[in-house]
């Protein structure tokens, strides 16, 4: 049986393994991942198959929000200065860990 995932706004992240085989009998085979792309908001909306329903206490939306981390450059502990002609050590940090890798 085939499960489908849809986003609202697609520019904010790609979904993965949509649509995703569900064998009869079975409780979960497949995973459907998000991948985040920008900055931004969007619905991933679950599909009720044709012959199935959704029960009323199960949610069938959910709300992505993708915030872009925050970028550090410090050098002795203070801001970098640039111009021309600078050149000093310094330290670069992310506000966020990488996404984990996929197979």
């Amino acid at each position: 049986m085939p499960v489908s995932v849809t986003s609202t706004n697609p520019n904010v992240g790609t979904l993965t393994g949509s649509p995703a085989s569900i064998a009869v009998g079975t409780y979960y085979t497949q995973a459907i991942g998000f991948v985040p792309a920008t900055a931004g908001t969007t619905n991933l909306n679950l599909a009720t198959p044709a012959g199935y329903f959704t029960p009323a206490n199960q949610p069938v939306q959910l709300v992505a929000t993708v915030a872009a981390p925050a970028i550090n450059i410090q050098v002795n502990g203070s801001s970098l200065i640039v111009g021309n002609n600078l050149l000093s050590n310094g330290n670069l940090s992310l506000g966020g860990a990488p996404p984990p890798m996929r197979p």
